[in-house]
């Protein structure tokens, strides 16, 4: 399939259950790898357990990635994914959902204690790279996703692979729990932390060596008062909204981030997201249901946004590394990669 006014480098037909490359992993990073193959002829199969739209961290962008963005959509003429490079082309023609980023901010606060406004830190974008996002990952991911089909790819949501067999002198066989067989040249794991080939490869280290302290919580909120519109935030006199941007609320022993979605006029979106992470060594696991457990940590802070509530969707969110193996046939990204130990952090939600 080839868009109006262009032609692909070749088309050829399909062939039922046969392709050049699959990808398991339907978000922003499988979509837009498949879209890059698919504009460019190769057969792609792109598959996901799960459904579009979902739920999804990884929400902030920053001027290097954006910049990668404009590079991929040149260099493989893919000109939608330059539409993900700046705010007001998202804006434009992605999603109104979706919230403007002009600063970094970093708040530090001490327990039982009034912030002290000596004790921030802003960095304010120049204007002319005040491009960046907040991205609502639903929308965003769903958008790339559809412009992979566009191009060819065969999406097949909701197909959850059951085994895998990987052959470095002929390919890739990939079978579902229904009972259909794909077969690949390549495969590329972008699906996430439970990354199919990292266990059927048996890719992690049990246990891990590599075991983080850091567990987190995070969600999203609705009726998030802007940290300008605190006691706290108006003694700051910073030259940007602390609204406008991504803040960090720092503590010893952890953060916390505000990621809003509703910061411009033209946003749709009353949500933000928030997240706690922490240092399990100087914060302890509590008993309390998790959402207890959230709003009793913030009211250790006087002056931090524990005030703000609102309801809470699961979410899950690792750190992000590539492993590529092409003889073997397979590649991970992001945090599929077998480089991303299972015990590394502790995930949770404090809407549930």
């Amino acid at each position: 399939m080839s868009m109006p006014g262009t032609t692909p480098p070749y088309e050829l037909p399909p062939l039922k259950g046969q392709y050049d490359v699959a990808i398991l992993g339907a978000g922003i990073a499988g979509s837009l790898l498949g879209a890059v193959l698919a504009r460019n002829g190769v057969r792609v199969l792109l598959a996901d357990a799960g459904v579009h739209p979902r739920f999804a961290i990884g929400e902030s962008t920053i001027p290097y990635t954006s910049a990668l963005l404009r590079l991929i959509a040149a260099r493989y003429d893919v000109p939608e994914i330059r539409q993900l490079s700046t705010f007001k082309d998202i804006r434009d023609n992605v999603s109104r959902n979706c919230g403007w980023k002009k600063n970094f901010g970093f708040v530090y606060h001490r327990e039982d204690r009034k912030q002290h406004p000596g004790e921030a830190n802003q960095l304010v974008l120049p204007t002319v790279l005040q491009t960046e996002t907040h991205l609502f990952r639903q929308d965003v991911d769903a958008f790339m996703y559809n412009v992979a089909l566009k191009y060819g790819a065969d999406g097949r949501t909701g197909l959850k692979i059951a085994d895998i067999d990987i052959d470095g002198g002929t390919g890739v066989v990939l079978r579902s729990e229904a009972g259909e067989e794909f077969h690949a040249e390549y495969l590329v794991d972008a699906s996430g932390f439970r990354s199919p080939v990292a266990e059927k490869l048996s890719l992690r280290e049990e246990p891990t060596r590599a075991r983080t302290h850091s567990r987190s919580m995070f969600t999203h909120m609705i009726g998030v008062t802007p940290y300008d519109e605190t006691e706290s935030g108006a003694l700051h006199h910073q030259p940007s909204r602390w609204h406008d941007g991504t803040l960090h609320h720092v503590f010893d022993g952890g953060w916390l981030w505000v990621i809003p979605f509703d910061n411009h006029k033209d946003s749709l979106n009353p949500l933000c997201s928030v997240g706690l992470t922490l240092d399990p060594r100087k914060h302890p696991p509590p008993t309390p249901p998790r959402r207890r457990m959230f709003d009793s940590f913030l009211s250790r802070f006087p002056t931090s946004p524990g005030s703000s509530r609102g309801p809470g969707r699961p979410g899950r969110g690792r750190p992000r590394d590539v492993c590529s193996t092409p003889r073997s046939r397979w590649s991970a990204t992001g945090s599929a990669s077998p480089r991303t130990p299972r015990a590394s952090s502790t995930r949770s939600t404090p809407g549930a």
